[in-house]
């Protein structure tokens, strides 16, 4: 029997809660919760919790998600977002095109970042789970700007560090472009 979490308030006193739940339980769920044609009545929610996006509420109440990063990141509040898994961190890569140019004794290669599909999908799927602050790779939040949209990208970012030796970051501060 396979399981997955889920984000509700589909519980006895409607408080949220992550809930770990079978098939089974999931079509409970809805039953108790639902309608006859099987939706569920206004003001309840289930939302499938995606295990493979890193995401930490800092005391200052801020929900983050790392988005691509393979590395955690540690902030002043003691709170540690977790790294991303090595399949997210591919699928999400920027993709890099090389330019070389002779340049006599050597060879000089330009490098260019460039948003693929996939990104673009993923942010635009995150950005409506209601986060705060999407932590993005530099290159990746220099690209996001260069885009002329109408889309939210105002909350990706990069962090702040606050110690380069202890690479603590800040929980306040965070870099935007």
């Amino acid at each position: 029997m396979s399981y997955q979490n889920y984000e509700t308030n589909c519980t006895p006193n409607n408080l949220p809660a992550v809930l770990t739940l079978s098939n089974q339980e999931l079509s409970d769920l809805y039953s108790s919760y639902g309608n006859p044609q099987g939706y569920l009545e206004n003001g309840y929610y289930c939302e499938i919790v995606n295990d493979d996006l890193p995401a930490i509420t800092l005391d200052n109440g801020l929900k983050v998600v790392n988005f691509s990063s393979p590395h955690s990141f540690t902030f002043d509040d003691n709170k540690v977002l977790p790294a991303c898994n090595v399949g997210r961190m591919q699928s999400f890569s920027l993709k890099m095109e090389d330019k070389k140019v002779d340049a006599g004794a050597f060879t000089a290669l330009y490098k260019k970042f460039v948003l693929t599909d996939s990104i673009m999908e993923e942010l635009d799927r995150i950005i409506v789970q209601g986060v705060d602050l999407i932590i993005v790779p530099f290159p990746m939040l220099a690209e996001l700007a260069k885009l002329e949209t109408a889309m939210p990208y105002s909350q990706m970012c990069c962090t702040a560090s606050l110690d380069r030796a202890t690479k603590v970051c800040s929980s306040s501060e965070f870099c935007f472009l």
